[in-house]
């Protein structure tokens, strides 16, 4: 696609069968998410936290009708599913989760590609570690950006990988959802189908990245934000509830930074190892750069903090 116009490139996108199938999925998940989120606003609840378990949903029939999809990976996505909603249920969605995460992602690593080797592993680490991330990432997005940072990763995942079929059909199903997000709030990506969305992602990556392995690597780093802000919230408590504080399009921009990163500079290196080193360097710079937001948008900023509305009943 280097050279070629934008608009060319788009048009091309949508004319695609993979694209299409995807959209409609979308297009159907959206619309119910968006209805249940109206309905749950009218009786003063909480935005609903099921836009990770209606994406992967969407994906995976979109997959189906363009493809056909795998029985392992069908499963093992339903398994991972399963594991959110029980973390959710006992309340630990982070550690509850992580551990029945583990026969789902195991299950979905051996829908992975015969190449590279290292597939199967990279799916179920990223399945389990990226799935705790991101339910600890939802557990502070009270402004619910995580539904837009999702449409970046996809977007990202498909300019870093080889073989775009399979992302093409994520980039059809996943973007309508960040419409049910910021700034309407009727419903944030949720801790229950967290675990499947980071599996869904890894296995899209090792697919459309067989024939360039270090492109696989966008498969954990179009995670990005939902993997540096709890990671940072953890080693610098002051930094817990930026995600909440900081503005919207600040918190975008670094997100969409970190995945476009990884995608076009770490995943076109010539080798794995080199891959993964200048992944970690664009990780540690975003980490940076939240770190330098927590500072400017302090836990005790009054302005900031009479701005932040609480989300009724707390998080899943």
């Amino acid at each position: 696609m280097t050279g070629r116009p934008l608009l060319d490139v788009s048009s091309d996108v949508l004319q695609t069968d993979a694209f299409r199938a995807g959209l409609r999925a979308g297009i159907v998940g959206a619309v119910v998410v968006g209805g249940l989120g109206l309905v749950a606003r009218s009786r003063r609840a909480t935005p609903l936290p099921i836009v990770a378990l209606a994406a992967v949903a969407a994906s995976m029939v979109g997959l189906r009708n363009a493809f056909g999809l795998p029985g392992d990976a069908r499963t093992g996505l339903l398994l991972l599913a399963a594991a959110g909603v029980a973390g959710v249920v006992a309340r630990r969605p982070v550690a509850i989760g992580a551990i029945v995460s583990v026969p789902g992602a195991v299950l979905l690593a051996r829908a992975a590609p015969s190449e590279p080797s290292w597939a199967p592993t990279f799916i179920t680490i990223t399945a389990i570690t990226g799935g705790s991330a991101i339910a600890a990432f939802d557990r502070d997005d009270a402004p619910c950006i995580g539904p837009a940072l999702l449409a970046v990763s996809v977007a990202a995942l498909w300019v870093a990988v080889p073989d775009t079929e399979l992302p093409l059909v994520l980039l059809g199903a996943v973007p309508l959802f960040a419409l049910a997000g910021w700034p309407f709030r009727l419903a944030r990506v949720g801790a229950a189908g967290a675990f499947a969305l980071a599996g869904l992602l890894a296995w899209v990556a090792t697919v459309g990245g067989a024939a360039r392995p270090p492109s696989v690597i966008a498969g954990f780093g179009a995670l990005g934000l939902f993997v540096v802000a709890p990671v940072v919230g953890v080693v610098t408590r002051s930094a817990r509830g930026t995600v909440t504080r900081a503005p919207v399009l600040a918190l975008v921009v670094l997100h969409a930074g970190c995945v476009a990163f990884t995608a076009r500079v770490a995943g076109t290196r010539s080798s794995i190892s080199m891959a993964c080193v200048v992944a970690a360097g664009g990780f540690v710079l975003t980490a940076l750069a939240f770190v330098a937001l927590a500072v400017a948008f302090p836990a005790d900023d009054p302005e900031r903090s009479s701005a932040t509305v609480p989300l009724h009943g707390g998080h899943t």
